[in-house]
């Protein structure tokens, strides 16, 4: 499932981060020292600049510009809300949270944020040639073969392998619909699941062993996907 967010960059990120601290700043009526709101948005701007250029150089120059903006943005607010009610403070704490790691996440980072309004987003590579990644959250269905009807959904946090989420999502499905599930119909992105024969007999589309006529057609009507 996809969401609606824009295609992720740092310094757009680092930059949005930076606007909102400032604007929420200005409605609680807290004063800082320097928004930067003129130098961050011309900055930005290079920086689109400078990666269509395909000059990294420049690029990583100017990411490191926006992060040290960010930085003194959230020094500044961490310093004026010190003195100010609870109230004030919980309308920055997520927030903060938020812009100090998009200032130390680096590209090899573990659970990096893709989105401010949206965090628990993740990057799913889908191995397609024209959309090899999307940015959003892995959701599974469980249907019934026969008539269709979803059993159960779940959103699958934090991002992972489909094969480790099988098992969950069949205890998920016999607990509310109080059936025993003994056929279930899969993708090849379910291959390593690890559940045995005797719990219930898994069918991964694709196969060729043992599959009769009968349960090839059966692969039309995917339980999981």
């Amino acid at each position: 499932m996809e969401k609606n967010i824009r295609y992720p960059t740092d310094s757009s990120l680092l930059n949005k981060s930076r606007e909102k601290l400032v604007s929420i700043a200005k409605k609680t009526g807290i004063k800082l020292r320097q928004t930067y709101q003129r130098l961050g948005l011309s900055i930005k701007r290079k920086v689109d600049c400078y990666a269509h250029a395909k000059q990294y150089k420049r690029l990583s120059k100017g990411i490191k510009t926006l992060k040290t903006y960010l930085g003194r943005v959230v020094r500044d607010v961490e310093r004026s809300i010190q003195s100010s009610d609870d109230l004030i403070r919980n309308q920055f704490t997520n927030l903060l949270s938020i812009s100090k790691k998009l200032i130390n996440q680096s590209k090899k980072s573990k659970d990096k944020i893709y989105s401010i309004h949206e965090p628990s987003v993740y990057c799913v590579s889908k191995g397609k040639s024209k959309h090899p990644y999307e940015f959003g959250c892995k959701v599974q269905f469980t249907v019934t073969h026969k008539k269709g009807l979803i059993v159960s959904t779940e959103a699958i946090h934090p991002n992972a392998y489909d094969g480790h989420t099988l098992q969950k999502s069949l205890l998920q499905a016999e607990q509310l619909s109080g059936t025993k599930v003994k056929y279930a119909f899969v993708d090849k992105a379910y291959r390593g699941n690890n559940i045995p024969v005797s719990e219930c007999n898994i069918f991964i589309s694709g196969s060729k062993r043992g599959i009769t006529p009968a349960t090839k057609k059966s692969y039309k009507k995917k339980i999981f996907y």
